[in-house]
C-alpha cells in the first residue's frame, strides 16, 4: 500500500488503474477500468485533507468510482488489463469526459464538468455537507425572505436579529443570588423591533419549577401571528441549515430551533411555511446548478428575480419611504416645538 501511495499523486494523473467491485458468482474478482484521477470525495483533495484516503478514478465513460486504496491496482505494465482498458476507450465517444483532456497522449484535468449541474447522486452526502451546501448566511437569508414576504403578503416585513435577556433572583440556600438567561431570534415581522430586549422578572422564577428550568419557561416569549420565527437559540446562529437529503431527495428544514429543548421557551405560529420550503428549495437548485455552497446577496437576487421580485427596487421603496417618514418629522417638529424653531430658522 505505501508504494501505492507514492505512485498514486498529483505527478501520475492519469495513470492507468482499475479497481475491485466485488466477485462474480464463480468467486472471480470483477473489476472496473479507468484512470487516476486524484484523491477524496471530488478528486481534488490534498493528501493532508481527511478524505485523501479515497482514491479517485474515471471510467472511460465519465463516471467517477471512490474507494479505499486497498481496493486499487496499477495496470500500466499488464498487457492483458491495458487491452480491456482500451477496448473500453474505444468504445467511449469522448473517452473521459467531462474530467479529462488528452493533450499529446498526456491526460490533463479539464474541469469541464464544473460547467455542469451537481445531483445529489454526485458525491456522498457528507461532501455536500463539508462544502456548506446545506447552509446559507442568517442575514443573506433573512433579508431576501424579508422582500419575499413583504411581495407575497401584500405588506412591509423587516428582518429582525434580537438578544432577549431575563434577570431575576434564584434561592441558593438562604439567599437570593442574581440569575441571568437569554436567547437569540430571528425574525420576520411587519414591524422594526429592538436589537436588545431585557425583562426583570419581580418575583422568584424558580418558584414551583426546579432549578433546572430556564425563566423562558417560566415565561415564554410571545410572536405575533403575522411574524414568521427564523430561529430561536441560545447563542447567535451565523448560518441556518437548509434542510438534508434523503434517498437523494432534498428535504426542507424550517424548523426554528438548534436545541429542541427550546420549543417551550416560545409560543409563535407560522403560518407561511409552504412560501419559505419553496423558496429554500430555490435556493438549493441555484446551488447545484451553479456548483456554488456559499451564497451572496447578488445570488439571492438572481433567485427573488424567479420570483417576478427586484431586491434592489425593494430597497429603494424602502429608503424613499424612510426619506418621506423623516422629513414629516422633521416638519411636525418645526412646526410643533421650539427646538423645532431653532432648528427650522438654522436649516433656512
Amino acid at each position: 500500500m505505501k508504494s501505492l501511495n507514492k505512485i498514486l499523486t498529483e505527478e501520475n494523473i492519469g495513470i492507468p488503474i482499475k479497481v475491485k467491485m466485488g466477485q462474480s458468482e464463480n468467486g472471480e474478482n470483477v473489476y472496473t477500468y479507468g484512470r487516476y484521477y486524484g484523491r477524496g470525495y471530488d478528486g481534488e483533495s490534498d493528501i493532508k485533507n481527511e478524505d485523501s484516503h479515497l482514491i479517485v478514478l474515471v471510467t472511460p465513460g465519465g463516471t467517477l468510482i471512490r474507494g479505499g486504496i486497498s481496493h486499487y491496482e496499477i495496470i500500466k505494465d499488464n498487457k492483458a488489463d491495458l487491452a480491456k482498458l482500451e477496448y473500453f476507450e474505444d468504445l467511449a465517444k469522448t473517452p473521459y469526459s467531462p474530467y479529462f483532456n488528452i493533450i499529446n497522449d498526456k491526460f490533463c484535468k479539464s474541469y469541464e464538468y464544473k460547467k455542469q449541474p451537481l445531483t445529489y447522486n454526485h458525491y456522498p452526502i457528507k461532501w455536500f455537507e463539508e462544502n456548506g451546501y446545506f447552509e446559507i448566511d442568517a442575514d443573506t437569508f433573512g433579508n431576501a425572505l424579508s422582500a419575499l414576504f413583504t411581495a407575497y403578503l401584500g405588506k412591509r416585513y423587516y428582518y429582525n436579529e434580537m438578544y432577549i435577556s431575563y434577570g431575576g433572583k434564584s434561592r441558593c440556600g438562604l439567599n437570593y443570588t442574581d440569575i441571568h438567561h437569554s436567547r437569540y431570534m430571528l425574525l420576520l415581522s411587519p414591524k422594526e423591533h429592538k436589537k436588545s430586549i431585557k425583562y426583570l422578572f419581580s418575583e422568584h422564577p424558580y418558584r414551583n419549577k426546579g432549578y433546572n428550568d430556564s425563566m423562558f419557561k417560566r415565561k415564554p416569549i410571545s410572536v405575533n401571528d403575522d411574524d414568521y420565527l427564523i430561529n430561536f437559540s441560545h447563542v447567535n446562529i451565523p448560518k441556518i441549515k437548509l434542510g438534508t437529503v434523503d434517498s437523494e431527495k432534498f428535504i426542507p428544514n424550517t424548523a426554528p430551533f438548534n436545541d429542541w429543548s427550546l420549543t417551550e421557551e416560545i409560543n409563535y405560529n407560522n403560518q407561511n411555511t409552504d412560501i419559505v420550503e419553496d423558496f429554500i428549495c430555490e435556493i438549493m437548485d441555484y446551488k447545484l446548478t451553479n456548483r456554488k455552497a456559499t451564497l451572496e446577496q447578488e445570488d439571492m437576487n438572481k433567485i427573488l428575480e424567479k420570483y417576478g421580485i427586484s431586491y434592489t427596487d425593494e430597497m429603494q421603496k424602502l429608503a424613499s419611504t424612510l426619506e418621506c417618514v423623516k422629513e414629516k418629522a422633521i416638519d411636525t417638529m418645526c412646526k410643533t416645538t421650539q427646538i423645532g424653531k431653532v432648528f427650522s430658522l438654522h436649516k433656512n
